[in-house]
């Protein structure tokens, strides 16, 4: 529970004059304030502004934001504050100080965030519906799962990580963009029922490129592929050794020696596909394009990028 009830911020904002005055950071008061569970959101403040007899000789008072129709807290300094669980739904932090903060299942939906300092705040679980990010700093921010995620509203969830997704981009914070473009395709695959075209696609998509972006991915198919191959040609004896008269038994060696170089779709000389393993060397020398195409495709994304 808040050890600052709502009606005190007020009237700290209101003494100071100036949101941006504000300041209950840790280094300030020496400890870490509790605002855990306050509630400052749209409809508590507008609640507050008619029972506090505002607007007062034409003027509004200096916690109310005309902009976002609920509290303003433009460049206010929370600093290590513990608000976790706390209503801020359509709040405007611009510019505020928030690093290092504990967010936890807090509701940020609809509020502006833009240029607020996140940075080694605690997120997990915090919904961010409609928030507006720009130049946002997030950097080793502990998130894992947005609230909208968590609650199972996969098509929210999806439109936070995109526009997360833009906000690291904006800031050229990569990895970060490469983890929110990842957390954006998995919502939209959920936001579709599991029997849908759409969501095997995606998954297929996923479970053999790592939607283009994880390469290590790409890379263990194509070893994988080679491997699994070679135990093929094995079952169906599909390869035969053109040297000698008779021609030597074929070894696990030879089996594997051959789906490697299939695979890469290099020549045949010691070796050839007989039997069935003249319809299995095709399979395989196709998936070899195919993926070392998507190798080349992904790697390339990659460092244009970066």
């Amino acid at each position: 529970m808040s050890e600052y009830p709502t009606d005190q911020i007020l009237d700290m904002i209101e003494a100071l004059g100036d949101p941006s005055k504000l300041d209950l950071s840790e280094a300030r008061l020496g400890r870490r304030a509790d605002l855990s569970g306050i509630d400052l959101s749209e409809e508590t403040i507008q609640r507050k502004y008619k029972e506090r007899g505002w607007p007062k000789d034409g003027k509004d008072p200096p916690w109310y934001s005309t902009t976002a129709q609920g509290i303003d807290l433009r460049g206010a300094n929370f600093h290590g504050a513990n608000l976790r669980g706390a209503n801020l739904k359509s709040c405007n932090l611009q510019d505020a100080n928030l690093p290092s903060c504990d967010l936890r299942e807090a509701n940020l939906s609809e509020t502006k965030l833009q240029r607020v300092e996140f940075s080694n705040a605690q997120l997990q679980g915090a919904r961010l519906r409609g928030a507006r990010v720009d130049r946002t700093q997030f950097r080793d921010f502990n998130v894992r799962t947005v609230g909208e995620e968590q609650h199972e509203h996969y098509g929210e969830a999806r439109e936070v990580y995109r526009d997360l997704k833009a906000n690291f981009k904006s800031l050229a914070y990569y990895n970060d963009a490469r983890w929110a473009y990842l957390k954006e395709r998995a919502m939209d695959r959920k936001s579709h029922p599991w029997y849908s075209p759409f969501w095997f696609i995606s998954w297929i998509e996923n479970i053999f490129t790592g939607y283009m972006e994880r390469v290590w991915v790409i890379i263990l198919w194509l070893a994988i592929w080679p491997l699994l191959f070679d135990f093929l040609y094995w079952q169906v004896g599909g390869v035969t050794n053109l040297l000698g008269n008779p021609p030597p038994p074929v070894s696990p060696l030879d089996y594997l020696f051959f789906s490697l170089r299939t695979m890469v779709t290099l020549a045949y000389s010691d070796f050839t596909p007989v039997g069935a393993g003249q319809w299995v060397a095709p399979l395989e020398g196709a998936l070899g394009i195919i993926f070392l195409a998507l190798l080349g495709f992904s790697v390339a994304k990659r460092i244009a990028r970066d």
